[in-house]
C-alpha cells in the first residue's frame, strides 16, 4: 500500500488506478501483445510525432541485405 500511496496523487486526474494497469496488462498477455501504452492524452501527439521521425529515418536509412 506504501508504494500506491506514493505513486497516486488524489488531486491529479491524470492517473490511472493500480486495478486499471492491471487489466491492461492482463488484456495484453491475453493478446499476446508487446507494449502496453495506456497514456494520457498530452503524451500521445509527442509520441506520434517521434515515431514519425523514426519512420522518416528507416525509409532514410540504406538497408542491408
Amino acid at each position: 500500500m506504501a508504494i500506491t500511496r506514493a505513486l497516486s496523487d488524489p488531486n491529479r486526474t491524470d492517473q490511472f488506478l493500480p486495478a486499471e494497469i492491471a487489466g491492461f496488462v492482463v488484456d495484453a498477455v491475453r493478446n499476446n501483445e508487446l507494449y502496453i501504452l495506456p497514456m494520457q492524452p498530452k503524451h500521445r501527439e509527442p509520441i506520434q510525432k517521434r515515431l514519425q521521425r523514426l519512420q522518416q529515418a528507416l525509409a532514410a536509412s540504406p538497408s542491408r541485405s
